[in-house]
This record gives structure tokens, sequence and C-alpha cells, in this order.
């Protein structure tokens, strides 16, 4: 068993007692022989992994953590990498709450622990204006939806007081999850400590939660203010601004209040006789209780939250008010005032109660939790495949539809059966070259070579025509000409040349690429369609034709050496770049063929070009929303090609941006992932029959996206 810890801050970053309590818990289940990584999202640049105790750390930069989509895709390749059986989630306000759903596309069990009230208030303390909500205000029920949106992925949810775990089931979540209560275990020395005080000094008494209005500062100094200011001291620590300080000296300018400012509990601890928790909000737990037990200081404590529960867990130590009742603090502290020396007698009980937290009670609750027998709901088993198993399968699926005449089956229905008349010589061309593409990488499979051969053949024979002159081609379809047809005839054929080479082969892409340079416009673009039979152009703008065009024609490049191809797209793109070709449309042809202009000739305009397109795809993934499979692959594969450029640019490329594609590329093919069929086609997804409806292009473009992962980035990664 492996388990992925996801929380919002991990030590030694400074973080509240969450942060303390998860590497407890972490690095107790790595001694007890359970491997274990955690993740958490610090102020930082890029993701960073490092190691601590053990325990492998994934820092994830902020910016990242709260975008969804960069978290999810995150998340995505660390599950891909560390392949957890369980991730145990603590606190969500630097996470999503999304990325439960993405653990259980990982069929993985998810496990979420309550240590505060962030899934239902965006201050995690349902606490306001000096007063505990009482209801949802208009900021924090956002953050209520969105968590009922994916709490449905929760296998297990554990609270850390019952006070707390009910609050969240009335509040409506978790209702499918397996509930329960595990209180924090502290860690405590075999021996008490020995304390002493002075005879006659005063009453040491110090609090712990600086400034911060919902742990009870102001409510506290109100109750202590009739009381003499002799006789005790009282030191507030924690984060305190400067300002918050000068205000609270000049409201209680008493000689015996001191502020200690940030410190390190346990040293705090030692100076002090007895701990205040005045909390006016419902404390989750209140660990800083069971550590002043474990320090051997009893503690005076307000009645709310889940103290109750730690102080009946501890039997003795912690002695509890009401805080709705005017003097009840005070009241209960007049007596310790009085007899100040008698709380060094209580060390030994103090210490003992302690110990009715221990860690190993903690680690052995959880480790039940996450062994429970019963199967883990999932979407989609468990599939553990390379990038290249998908290709290679997809490419296999492929062949598979291509008839003897080198026909494919277009369209057809996987649930009825049904196969459609209609058919695309485009798709058909592309589909034919990414098929070719794997057949590169995969000599033991002979099979996707014959399958390819047959389907160029189809074309050559159907649909590649003379026009104008014997030495230009053109793709012809139902009497039109398109110039995507060129674009990926040239990707075809010379793919095809590249396997079994061909001097008949580069002269019929050569034919193909001088009909792109002619439809080269004014304006920088070229003309997408024609009328074969009269050369008449045709109103018509695709998102795709021009990039497959010049992507095609960088190709042709590469095999003749023939600097007129390379000049003929550098030309076209000086013009098309100042535009912005291709950047709202997220255009993945243009990125290919950037990636190859740059690589051979490396201009600035032309990275900057591909930069846009690649920020654009990152900032606006609306391609997501429609749950269909084609544009997000197209997306994989427009990111590919552009990481690739990245990877030339050597360094001129912001490390952020590389960073954010990478991880978005991960999180695509997880979705693409979701339309996989166990044949290795892909569906359409969607509405409708997007769950049954199988076309070729729709294996082609996630083929691609995932040799292309394969090829440029991650071989070891599992999906």
């Amino acid at each position: 068993m492996k388990v992925l810890m996801v929380t919002n801050i991990y030590p030694p970053y400074a973080g509240r007692g969450l942060s303390r309590v998860v590497e407890l818990l972490s690095v107790a289940l790595h001694r007890s022989g359970t491997p274990v990584a955690a993740v958490n999202a610090q102020n930082i640049p890029a993701t960073a992994k490092r190691a601590r105790a053990g325990v492998t750390v994934y820092d994830v930069p902020l910016t990242t953590a709260r975008r969804p989509e960069l978290a999810e895709a995150q998340i995505d390749i660390i599950l891909a990498g560390e392949q957890p059986d369980v991730v145990h989630t603590h606190g969500f306000t630097r996470f999503p709450t999304s990325l439960w759903t993405v653990a259980k596309r990982h069929a993985c069990r998810v496990v979420h622990t309550l240590h505060d009230y962030g899934l239902l208030c965006s201050a995690g303390t349902l606490f306001r204006s000096g007063q505990r909500c009482d209801s949802m205000c208009a900021t924090c029920q956002p953050i209520a939806d969105a968590a009922a949106a994916h709490v449905h992925n929760v296998d297990s949810v554990v609270g850390v007081s019952r006070h707390i775990l009910d609050h969240h089931v009335n509040a409506g979540l978790f209702a499918g999850a397996d509930q329960h209560v595990i209180p924090v275990g502290v860690n405590v020395l075999a021996a008490a400590p020995v304390r002493t005080r002075p005879a006659g000094t005063p009453l040491r008494l110090g609090f712990l939660g600086g400034s911060e209005a919902a742990k009870g500062v102001l409510h506290l100094l109100d109750e202590l203010a009739p009381l003499p200011k002799s006789g005790w001291t009282l030191s507030i620590a924690g984060r305190t601004r400067a300002a918050a300080a000068r205000r609270l000296r000049q409201s209680y300018p008493w000689p015996n209040l001191s502020f200690a400012g940030l410190v390190k509990t346990p040293e705090y601890l030692e100076g002090i006789d007895l701990l205040l928790v005045p909390s006016v909000w419902d404390e989750p737990f209140g660990m800083v209780t069971v550590e002043a037990l474990a320090a051997g200081v009893p503690v005076l404590a307000a009645a709310r939250g889940g103290i109750p529960e730690v102080a009946a867990q501890a039997g003795t130590g912690v002695t509890l008010y009401d805080p709705d009742q005017s003097g009840a603090l005070r009241r209960a502290l007049e007596p310790h005032i009085a007899q100040p020396d008698a709380l060094p007698t209580q060390v030994e009980a103090c210490h003992r109660a302690a110990r009715s937290f221990p860690p190993s009670a903690m680690v052995r609750a959880y480790r039940r939790v996450y062994e429970d027998p019963r199967p883990v709901p999932t979407h989609a088993a468990k599939s553990r495949l390379t990038g290249f198993d998908v290709a290679r399968a997809g490419a296999q699926r492929i062949a598979d539809i291509t008839d003897a005449d080198g026909r494919m089956r277009y369209r057809y229905d996987v649930a009825t059966g049904t196969l459609h008349d209609d058919y695309n010589m485009l798709r058909h061309l592309g589909t034919t070259w990414a098929l070719l593409d794997v057949a590169k990488s995969a000599p033991d499979m002979p099979q996707l070579r014959d399958a390819a051969t047959r389907a160029l053949g189809y074309a050559l024979k159907t649909s590649i025509r003379f026009f104008g002159a014997p030495d230009r081609l053109c793709v012809e379809e139902e009497g039109v000409i398109k110039l995507g047809g060129n674009g990926l005839a040239m990707l075809a054929v010379l793919a095809q040349h590249d396997v079994s080479p061909s001097p008949q082969l580069v002269s019929v892409a050569e034919g193909l690429g001088r009909y792109v340079i002619d439809q080269r416009q004014d304006g920088g673009d070229l003309a997408h369609k024609r009328s074969f039979a009269t050369g008449r152009l045709i109103r018509f703008k695709s998102d795709y034709f021009t990039g497959e065009a010049l992507f095609g024609l960088m190709r042709l490049y590469e095999v003749t050496g023939d600097e007129v191809w390379l000049d003929a797209v550098a030309d076209c793109e000086a013009v098309l770049a100042p535009q912005d070709y291709g950047v709202p449309e997220q255009s993945h042809w243009c990125l290919y063929a950037l990636e190859l202009l740059y690589r051979h000739r490396p201009e600035r305009l032309f990275l900057d070009h591909a930069v846009r397109i690649a920020r654009h795809t990152l900032d606006r993934p609306r391609y997501r929303r429609g749950g269909r499979s084609t544009p997000v692959a197209c997306r994989s594969e427009g990111l590919a090609a552009f990481l690739r450029l990245a990877k030339t640019a050597d360094g001129q490329v912001d490390p952020q941006l590389v960073g954010d594609a990478r991880a978005a590329v991960a999180h695509n093919l997880g979705l693409q992932m979701r339309h996989r069929l166990p044949d290795g086609a892909f569906v359409r997804g969607g509405l409708a029959n997007g769950a049954t409806e199988v076309r070729i292009d729709y294996i082609q473009h996630n083929v691609s996206a995932f040799l292309a992962w394969h090829r440029d980035q991650d071989q070891s990664a599992m999906f």
C-alpha cells in the first residue's frame, strides 16, 4: 500500500497545526513500512521535489494550486508517477476539491480528513465580524458548491472530532462516505517533564493565538480587565501584526501584558504555568490543548467545538468554562491566581492525560481506513498503460478498420454496430499520417505499415489529382479542393517515404507543395477552398487548413533540404505572426509548423508566436467543457509541439509556462483516457451518442497526443 498526502503546507515551511499533524502521520506511516509521498503548495515559481524524513515531498507553486485546471494537471502527473493506492487529502484552502475526482480517475481510495471548515468557509473558521456564522454567506457559497460537486468521490471522511464531522454531515456533505472520528496524536516524552517555579512569583499565563479574532484574544483581555494587575502575567504568543499589537497595548495598557510574537510551542510552554484557550470559534480539535498537557501545563479552555471531546478523553488537566457566560473565564482563573504554587503539582497528571493521544493509535486508525477491504468505486479500471501502449493500441485499431482497398471504416457506433456512409478524405489522410508515425516507432508491428500503405494507395487513387499543370497536385473531394488536404497529404506521403523511401513519393509531395505555395493571398494567408472544375476561389476559412499546409511544407523541407519550402513558410509566417494568426483558435497545427520552422530558422518572431498560442491554450481551457475527446487531444498535440520548441529554444521560454504546458498535457491525457475503449479506439464524448460514436480522427488525434508524450516527455508515465 502506498499513500499520497495532499495538504496546504508541509514542513519545514511555516504553517498551522495541520502541517505538523500531516507530517507526524506521514513519518509514522513511513517508519512502519508504508511508502508515503506528500503534495503541498508554496510560493515558488515551479514544482520541486524533495525528501524529508523518508517522505517524498512535492512543492507545487501557489499559482498552480489555486487554478483548478493547473492543479488537476499537476496532480495527474504526480499520481501517474507515484501510483498510490490511497490519496489522503487534508484541508483545501490552497487546492481545489476537484482533486478528489482526479484521484478517483486513477482508481485510488480517497480519504479526506476534516481539520477545519475550509469546505464551507473561505476563512476556514465559520467566524466573521466577531461572531460564529449561523448561515452560509454569499462569499462562501461557491466554496461549498464546489465541494458538493466532487464530494461523491470521497470514500472515507475523518473528523478530528465528532463535532467537526457532524457539522459537515449536517451541511449535506459526505453522505455517501464512510465516517470516522480519529483524534490527533501528539508525541509525548516517556517521562513527565520537570517543572519548577520560584515561590511567590506571579502566575504566568500563556495564550497561543496572536491577534487572530477567532482565537479569542479580545474575549480574553476583556475577561481579565477587571482583575488586579498583580499576582499574574500574560504572554500573548503567535502572529501579531505590529499595528494590531499597538492597538492592543493602547486598549489594554497593563504592565503585566507582553507580546512574544512567533514562538516554538515547546519552548514557549516551558515558560508558563497555565495555558488559556479562550476560543470564540468552534475549534475543530484544539491541538494546542494536548500539546500543553504533553508539556505538563494545565489548560483553561472554552467549551467550544471539539475541545470538550479533548477534555473528556484526557480525563484531567483541562478545565472548561462557558464562553457565552460573562465572567466565566475570570471566575475559573481566580483560584489559580490565589494559589499559583499548586499548578506544578499537576504536571504528572497532565503528562498522563496527554498520553491518551498517542500517535500510534492515530496511525493504526488511519491504516484501518486505508485498508478497508471493500472495493473502491471508480469511473474506469486502472489501465496502467504507457503513452506508447495507448498509441500502439490506437494504431492497431486503425489498421483493423482499414479494409483491403485502403478505405477506412470512417464512423461507426460501438453500441449498435452501425457503420455510417459519410466520408472525409482529409481525416483519412490525417489518420494515415498518425498510423505511419506510430509505425516508425513500432518496427515489431508491420501490420501498421501495411494498413497505411493501403490507405495511402486509396487516397492516391481516389482523391489526389493534377491541377493546372503537370507539376501541381491537389486533394479533391466532391469537386472541391481543400488546402488542408494538401497539407495532410504531404504529411502522409512523406511519412510513407520515411518507412519505405521512394523518389516517386517525394515527387508527389513536391507537387502538393507547389499547389500550396500558389495559394498565397495578399493578406498573408492561403486560399482555403477552390472549385476543382473551374479553379474559382470559394469563400471559406478553416481554423486548421493554413497550419496543416505550413506543417506539410516544413516536412517537405526536412526531407528534400530545398529551401524554397522553408522560405515559403517563413515568408507566410512573417505576415501571419503579427496578426496573432491561430492564437484565438489555439491552433495545434500552427504549433506543429512553428516547432519545425523555429528548429530550422530560430527567429524570435516565430518563437513569440508559438508562445502566444500556447499561453492562450493554457489561459482559456474552454475546450475541456464539452466533455469531448478530440478538442482536448488536439490541444495536447499542440502543447506537446510547443514543449519541443521550448526545448530547442534552450532557456528562452519562461520555465513557468513550460511547466504549466507540461502539466496541462498530462491532465489532458487523463481526460482523454476516459474516452478510450478496450480495443484502443476513442469515442467522441460529449452529449447524445458521444459515448458510443467512434470516428477515425478521434483515434488519430488521441494516438498522436499519447505518442508525443511518450517520445518527448515521460516514457514511464502510466495511464
